[in-house]
Order: structure tokens, then sequence, then C-alpha cells
């Protein structure tokens, strides 16, 4: 008989029914269902490029694209990658963060771009003269009542965001390089399962740490030789290093097109350089024909809140509706791909 998966249990701290023990991901439906976390983590890292990609062509604001990978990934806290294709959930979870955020785009146009991007092909004509278009449709309206059940219809998401901006303004104000890396970084994390294990709270002190060891910035230590302000938030170095080596170790499966094992990251000599991430070396071979599956993506500093103006203006990221050329995925990927659009159940 399987063992079944509890309920998400609740951190009071963060008011989150989705936070949940790291000994849970040896329980969810995925995992009852054979697929090892490595896999799990892979094709929900699929999903989120899938939202990342099709969000960038209905040129959608951050803050939609971010709610949009929070619902993918507890989606399937509820439900297996086996039952439902990662494609057709995150073309769902677009469809309503967009509603959510109020950034509303037609259906039409989220219907099409969706085809677009999972047939890697940006000249195939999708419209409603096509039974493609019509399957697209059904997937999406179908599969939105079974999304809103499977997250309970709690809409609300706590980003990051605004708690990295608030470290930034309070620790290193006017620190450019440090804001647009941590920026990143914490676009990078969507990707990642980071936000069913940690508060946003540590995702964002993960961020600046990341940020403050790239530009080599000194904060004062107390007695003990801790970072004050770890001290002053009440965060854990140890949990700042548990969300680095998830985003990590998402980076050395991205550059190896392979699983690889998570492994811990304790010091910035372990970490991979600024030039070497993939949102980096997306942005630097940025060229006119879109990727499907892209490398971690740099998207425009819209948060629904305004940043400080020395900071936003800093970050300003491709042109508004520009989709990055990014790192090609391996062979192996690619076939995978080409074969899994919907599979409606």
């Amino acid at each position: 008989m399987k063992e079944t998966f509890s309920t998400p249990e609740v951190d009071w701290q963060t008011s989150s029914q989705w936070i949940i023990k790291k000994e849970d991901l040896d329980y969810t439906p995925s995992a009852l269902d054979g697929i090892p976390l490595v896999q799990e983590e892979i094709q929900r890292s699929k999903g989120c490029n899938f939202i990342i990609n099709v969000g960038l062509r209905l040129k959608l604001p951050q803050l939609t694209l971010a709610t949009a990978n929070a619902y993918f990934h507890r989606f399937y806290l509820r439900f297996s990658l086996k039952e439902y294709h990662y494609y057709d959930i995150a073309a769902t979870c677009v469809f309503l963060a967009s509603k959510v955020e109020d950034s509303n785009r037609k259906l039409r146009d989220i219907i099409i771009n969706c085809a677009k991007v999972a047939q890697k092909n940006n000249n195939i004509l999708i419209d409603e003269q096509t039974k493609e278009y019509w399957r697209w449709r059904d997937v999406i309206l179908y599969t939105e009542e079974i999304l809103l059940e499977a997250i309970c219809f709690d809409f609300k998401v706590d980003h990051p965001f605004n708690d990295l901006l608030r470290l930034i303004q309070h620790y290193v104000p006017d620190h450019k390089n440090l804001t647009k890396i941590s920026w990143t970084y914490i676009n990078d994390s969507t990707r990642s399962i980071s936000c069913l294990l940690f508060p946003r709270k540590v995702i964002a002190a993960a961020a600046f740490q990341y940020g403050l060891e790239k530009t080599k910035t000194s904060l004062p230590l107390n007695e003990a030789g801790t970072p004050s302000w770890l001290i002053e938030n009440n965060i854990s170095m140890d949990d700042i290093h548990a969300v680095m080596n998830l985003i990590h170790s998402l980076y050395r499966q991205i550059n190896s097109g392979k699983p690889v094992p998570q492994g811990e990251v304790k010091s910035d000599s372990q970490m991979p350089s600024q030039s070497s991430t993939p949102s980096t070396m997306a942005a630097s071979s940025a060229q006119s024909t879109p990727q499907v599956e892209p490398a971690i993506t740099k998207l425009s500093f819209e948060t629904g809140q305004k940043a400080p103006p020395s900071q936003a203006d800093s970050l300003n990221t491709p042109q508004s509706g520009q989709i990055e050329q990014e790192q090609r995925a391996a062979e192996a990927d690619k076939k995978e791909e080409t074969q899994g659009v919907m599979e409606t159940s």
C-alpha cells in the first residue's frame, strides 16, 4: 500500500501553508509514482522555463511570472508529473497568474504563444482554424479547475523581492551592481523548489548574501564572527547555504545537461562565477530567434511596487517584448521535449 503525502505543514512565521519539510519531498505524488527527486526537479525546472518563455512573448510583468511559477510548484505537491504534463500545467499557471496579478492577456494570445513555445517553432501558424489551437484551449480551460482545487483557491504568494530591497536599502544603499546580481539570483530561484522549503525572507537573504560575495562587499561581524545582519534579521547561515545549494545545483544541471546531486555550498569559492551563471550566459548570447528551453532568464524589474529609482534604473533588462536567446539544452532533453506537449487525463 502506498504511503500518502501529508498536507504541507503550516509555518506561522510566513503565514503560508505551502512551506514543507525537506523529508516530505520523498512522498510527493511524483515520488510515489516512481519519479526520482532529481528528475522531478528537472521537470519542474522545464515547466518554469516554459512559463518564462511564454511570459516573455506576452510581455508579462516579472511578478506575474513569479506567481505562475509558485502555482506550478504548488500544483505538483498535490498531483504527479506522470498524471499531468508540465507543459499543460505551466500554460494554465500563466493563464491564472495573469488574471490574479491584473496583467490579463487574451486567452487567444496565450494559446498561440504556448503552442509556439511547445513546438519550438516561432513561425508555425496557430489560429482558430487549426486543431492545435483548440487542443491547447481545451487543455487550459479544463486544467484551470484542477489547478484551482490543487492550490486550494489560495492565490496569495509571498515573494521575496521586497524583502531583498529592504535589505539592500538598509545595509548597502545605492549599490547598483549588488542589486542587479541579487535580483537576478531571485529570478533564478523561482525555477527551483526553494519556495516550497523556505520562507521568502530566507530566499531574499540568500540572494543578498550571494550579491555580497560576488561583489566582495563586507558587512560588520559580531564578536563570534557572524555577520551582524544575519543576527538582526534572525536568519541562519545554514538556511542561506541550503537555498544556495538548491539554486547552484540547478545551475550545474543546466550547464551539464545532466542531473546533478546537490552538494554543499559553503563559501564563495564554491559558487559559480557571475560570468558563468545561466542568467549571464543567456544575456550575453541574445539573438533574434528564441529558444524554448532557456537557461535561467533575466526578467524586467517589475514587482507591482515601485523600487528606489537608483536601483530600478540600474536594472534595465531586455526591452519589453524582447526574448532572450539562451543556452541550448542537451540533445536528450530536446528529444524528450519535442514529444510531450499535452496529454489531458
